[in-house]
């Protein structure tokens, strides 16, 4: 286990905890068997007993959420990994932003469960059977009593718990998708914003907001109503209890340390039975999380063996392109090699995009050879690393114009951005330290489109695949990308997907689709 060694200090802090809780009572039991007399001294005693208990758990907390930002942190980019590692399809399918949303509730269960329940389950235990030896030295039957309190609560849970989780993965795949959909709006901000009326949107956005909070609504309503049930059946024993305790001191007489003693353990056992059966919930939750790992894991993209240090040319031989269940006509047979620039022609929907994630192994496109070896059979690393995909929505992130142009890059210092030709163009208007908003906002389309592409040129790639890049921004941007491939023709392949009037002379391969 990565984090043993955490593990065992915080067990060691939680029983440490657990004992120094218990301490109160058993000296409260064993002066109530010597017959030794109540006094301040003790008093006082019982009390920086119960502080000293209290200072244990403030410093077992306190080293729990330490570590807690590493722990998460570690787990999130696990899910984020496992994400990223899944088929294209699924992650289109079950939509990115659900994904992200049922990773974060998924890390989140997972923390609960390995810092509470798993761990504090034994303390708990320890405690309550601690708690129910005490009281049995003052009264067998009301062990007895407290003794059941624990089968009820275990198996009454057990029962929630087994329905709730069904219920639990219903809301987070509705709440993920709900949030999905909400996003998909919020996002327009240009749009919603110059709508006089946004009642429609706002009506568009109810069957969303529906799926998130009905399905909250459903699981909170069956969860604490028989939660309320559960916890009644813990009140009625505690004042059974209570009750019989203030009789026999009442009608025999008993000695006022059984009156103290059980009011130190009926609320210290009552609490470990709690987190005894709460732990079942929580291993719930764990559960769901580590479920979705395996649907995350179970989804993930194939993968080949075979090294590609450079790719030399690429052999196309496609007749048709399956998307799905859905089958098109695609015909593309040419042999390329570097200095060849491929215009992909067709019409919306005949598979151009499709093929064009073909060749970077997002989707299952036959045949397409790399160095004459199968694309199936190249790892995918090896692909992506030496093919750059520049797609028509440049992903531009908050920060400066550095460090956009270094996104794929851990440490960009050793790379001299002056250096390129195309950068170096971008930086007449523009400086790297330049500030960029989220999405590009306060840039132009050509803006956000060149640095995207000047990206793409970073890690010399051996090919490029161009889809539909230009589609929407200005003319003089446009020739300046062309050109530059023009001129940079022999350092590469090209793909461009356009239904743009290209430059004459550019493309020297046309495949119609």
């Amino acid at each position: 286990m990565k984090y043993k060694k955490f593990f065992i200090i915080m067990f060691i802090l939680i029983l440490c905890s657990s004992i120094s809780a218990l301490l109160a009572p058993i000296f409260i039991q064993l002066w109530k068997a010597n017959g030794t007399s109540l006094d301040t001294k003790k008093i006082v005693f019982i009390v920086l007993l119960i502080l000293a208990s209290k200072v244990l758990t403030i410093l077992f907390t306190i080293f729990r959420e330490k570590f807690a930002k590493e722990y998460n942190k570690g787990n999130f980019i696990s899910y984020i990994k496992n994400i990223f590692n899944m088929n294209y399809d699924s992650i289109i399918e079950k939509g990115a932003m659900n994904l992200l949303e049922r990773a974060s509730i998924s890390v989140n269960s997972i923390y609960s469960f390995m810092m509470s329940g798993y761990i504090q389950i034994f303390s708990s235990l320890l405690v309550a059977l601690v708690c129910l030896i005490l009281i049995a030295n003052v009264n067998l039957y009301l062990a007895l009593i407290m003794l059941l309190a624990l089968p009820i609560n275990y198996f009454g849970y057990k029962l929630l718990n087994k329905k709730l989780k069904k219920k639990s993965e219903e809301m987070q795949k509705s709440t993920g998708m709900g949030f999905q959909e909400i996003l998909s709006y919020v996002q327009e901000v240009d749009y919603v914003k110059q709508l006089s009326d946004r009642s429609v949107i706002y009506n568009k956005l109810e069957p969303a907001t529906e799926k998130v909070y009905g399905s909250m609504a459903r699981v909170n309503e069956y969860a604490q109503s028989m939660t309320v049930v559960l916890e009644g059946i813990n009140e009625i024993i505690k004042t059974l209890l209570l009750l019989i305790v203030v009789y026999d001191y009442m009608a025999n007489s008993s000695s006022i340390y059984s009156i103290i003693l059980v009011t130190l353990i009926f609320p210290l056992y009552f609490a470990n039975v709690s987190t005894i059966t709460n732990s079942n919930i929580e291993k719930r939750n764990f559960d769901i999380a580590k479920d979705f790992e395996k649907e995350l894991i179970a989804n993930k993209e194939a993968d080949g063996s075979e090294a590609i240090d450079m790719i030399n040319d690429i052999e196309l031989d496609i007749s048709s392109i399956n998307i799905k269940d859905m089958k098109l006509d695609f015909n593309a047979n040419a042999k390329l090699k570097k200095g060849d620039i491929v215009r992909i022609n067709g019409a919306n929907g005949s598979g151009k995009s499709t093929f064009a994630k073909g060749l970077v192994k997002f989707r299952d496109v036959k045949i397409i050879k790399v160095n004459g070896i199968d694309i199936d059979k190249c790892k995918n690393e090896d692909i992506r690393d030496r093919i750059e995909y520049v797609v028509q929505n440049a992903p531009i992130v908050n920060g400066s114009l550095r460090k956009n142009l270094l996104l794929d890059f851990d440490d960009g210092s050793h790379i001299d951005l002056t250096q390129n030709q195309f950068i170096r163009s971008i930086l007449e208007k523009k400086s790297l330290d330049d500030e960029i908003l989220i999405g590009g906002t306060n840039l132009s389309g050509g803006e956000k489109q060149k640095i995207s592409f000047a990206r793409s040129l970073l890690k010399n790639p051996d090919v490029l695949v161009l889809d539909e890049i230009c589609s929407n921004i200005d003319k003089e941007s446009t020739k300046e990308i062309y050109d530059y491939l023009d001129k940079t023709r022999e350092e590469r392949i090209c793909f461009i997907i356009s239904h743009d009037d290209l430059t004459s002379g550019l493309i020297n391969v046309n495949i119609n689709a």
